[in-house]
């Protein structure tokens, strides 16, 4: 089955998630994990730290959590990608 790897650093109000996937591909159970650890562990006012935010997916966790998040990715083709994926209706549903 599919193996996945996520580990959470928090300082202070900031929270950084390391979550990786087989081939860098963010699996759906990755994807609720996410979610979930963005609710877990940050705190009420709190920020998540994403300095490579790849396709996208703690953004859009975050969006959904209703959770500050700041980004970068210097890709051009995931920007693009992040763009449409924010540009999506969001889907609250988590399980």
């Amino acid at each position: 089955g599919e193996m996945c790897d996520v580990k959470v650093c928090v300082v202070g109000e900031i929270v950084r998630l390391y979550a990786t996937a087989p081939d860098a591909v963010v699996s759906t159970s990755l994807y609720s994990a996410r979610r979930w650890l963005v609710r877990l562990v940050t705190p009420p006012d709190g920020l998540v730290l994403e300095p490579f935010a790849g396709s996208g997916a703690t953004l859009e966790a975050c969006r959904i959590e209703d959770v500050r998040c700041v980004a970068a990715e210097m890709d051009s083709d995931y920007v693009r990608l992040i763009a449409r994926r924010m540009a999506r209706p969001t889907n609250p549903v988590l399980f």
